[in-house]
């Protein structure tokens, strides 16, 4: 009973202002001089036309999407024309509006064999590994393994229709 006294008594303290109060320093004297010529800090600086009105890019524009056809992977040139599992993927990819395929496609190694990670933003798995096949990527020692791809550069990209 006494928190249900104290919250109401806290509440009825609680300001509805969206303004913020103004703080008072008894010790401190404003001098005039000081602030002539300064900028109003509540004031804003002018933007240019357009500027604010452009939200940062996340995705790239349709036709900047990246389609890597110069890489070979396990011993395959261009995984992207010849895996149908890997252009089955890329094409849900490009035909989503559910942004569940907003991401990338890295090639990586891993003890030398070739790995596709598959980075969907909205995927519940974060980084997804794939072998040449299509399989979920299976191995006997996961510690090892997960120690190695945080060392991985993920600078090989098969796809890609993030900026990031």
């Amino acid at each position: 009973m006494k928190y249900i006294i104290l919250i109401l008594l806290c509440l009825s303290f609680c300001s509805c202002k969206k303004e913020p109060l103004p703080v008072q320093n008894p010790d401190y004297e404003q001098n005039d001089e000081l602030t002539e010529g300064n900028p109003d800090p509540e004031e804003k600086p002018e933007e240019e036309p357009g500027e604010a009105d452009e939200p940062p890019t996340f995705f790239l524009p349709d036709g900047e999407h990246i389609f890597n056809h110069d890489i070979t992977a396990c011993g395959v040139k261009d995984p992207i024309a010849n895996f149908p599992w890997l252009a089955d993927l890329i094409e849900a990819a490009e035909k989503d509006t559910t942004l569940y395929h907003a991401g990338r496609i890295y090639l990586e190694q891993y003890k030398g064999q070739d790995l596709f990670v598959i980075c969907w933003f909205a995927d519940s798995r974060g980084r997804w590994f794939v072998d040449c096949l299509g399989n979920d990527f299976v191995t006997d020692d996961y510690s090892e393994f997960i120690a190695a791809s945080l060392k991985m550069k993920y600078d090989v990209i098969v796809y890609a229709n993030t900026a990031f």
